[in-house]
C-alpha cells in the first residue's frame, strides 16, 4: 500500500483541531516545537518514534493516521468494538447519545435508567428471537434481488423492455414462449421475469410472517423486561 504524506499531515491536523489544540500546545505534549507540528501537518514525515507518540497522544491506530481502510474507525477502542461486533461509529454514537451522563438527550438519573433498560432489552431471552424475525424479513428480498441482478446481467435493455411490454400486455404470451413462436432469448427472458414475479409474491407472504413473528417476539420481550406494575426486571 502506498502512503500519502500530505494525507498523513491532514489527519494529524484534523485530530489536533478536534481537540482544540494549537500547534504549540500539541508540540509541548510531545516535547517538540509547534513549528515541527506545522511541518508534519504540511506533509513532512514524522520520525517513527514521534509518529508513535502522536498515535498514543490521540489514542488512535497508526493505520488510521496513515489512511488505511481497515483502521478507518479511528481510536483503538472504536476499532476493537467494530472488529468484535461490527457496530459502526454511527451506531456507537447513538448509544452514547442515549446513555452518556453528559448527553443532551438524558442526563443523570435518566441516563442511568436508559442504560438499565438497554441492558435488560439486550439480555432478554426474547431478544435473539426478535433479531431472527427481523433477519427473516430482511432476507426475504435477498433471493429476489439476486434474481433481478442475474436477469439484468443476462439480457440487454432491448430484450428486457420487450419482455416488460409482454408482461403488461393484455395478450397471452405463455403459449408463444412454450411452442417456439418467440426467439429462445426472448423466451428465456420472459420465463426468468415470470420467476421473479413469482418469487416476489412468495417473499411478500414470507415477509408478512416475519413481521408477525417480530411483533410476537417484541411483545414477549416487553413482558420479560417489565413486571405487571411496569417496573423493569433487571435480573435477566
Amino acid at each position: 500500500m502506498e502512503y500519502n504524506q500530505e494525507e498523513l499531515g491532514k489527519m494529524i491536523k484534523k485530530e489536533r483541531e478536534k481537540r482544540s489544540w494549537s500547534q504549540s500546545k500539541m508540540g509541548k505534549k510531545l516535547n517538540i516545537s509547534g513549528k515541527q507540528i506545522s511541518i508534519y501537518e504540511n506533509g513532512g514525515l514524522p520520525p517513527l518514534d514521534n509518529l508513535l507518540k502522536i498515535c498514543e497522544l490521540f489514542d488512535v491506530e497508526l493505520g488510521y493516521l496513515l489512511g488505511e481502510e481497515s483502521y478507518k474507525k479511528g481510536s483503538k477502542l472504536e476499532t476493537q468494538i467494530y472488529n468484535l461486533t461490527g457496530l459502526t461509529n454511527e451506531s456507537m454514537e447513538v448509544l452514547e447519545y442515549l446513555t452518556s451522563p453528559t448527553s443532551r438527550f438524558y442526563s443523570g438519573y435518566e441516563s442511568e435508567s436508559i442504560r438499565k433498560i438497554l441492558n435488560a432489552f439486550l439480555c432478554s431471552d426474547s431478544f435473539p428471537d426478535l433479531i431472527k424475525a427481523l433477519f427473516s424479513i430482511y432476507s426475504c428480498w435477498l433471493s429476489v434481488n439476486y434474481l433481478e441482478e442475474k436477469y439484468i446481467a443476462s439480457f440487454s435493455n432491448a430484450i428486457r423492455n420487450q419482455v416488460s411490454e409482454m408482461l403488461t400486455s393484455s395478450e397471452d404470451f405463455e403459449h408463444d414462449t412454450s411452442d417456439g413462436k418467440t426467439s429462445n432469448e426472448i423466451s428465456r427472458a420472459y420465463n426468468m421475469a415470470n420467476s421473479i414475479i413469482d418469487e416476489q409474491y412468495n417473499q411478500e407472504f414470507n415477509a408478512k410472517v416475519g413481521r408477525y413473528e417480530a411483533n410476537e417476539a417484541l411483545i414477549s420481550l416487553l413482558n420479560q423486561m417489565f413486571d405487571k406494575n411496569n417496573n423493569i426486571i433487571v435480573d435477566q
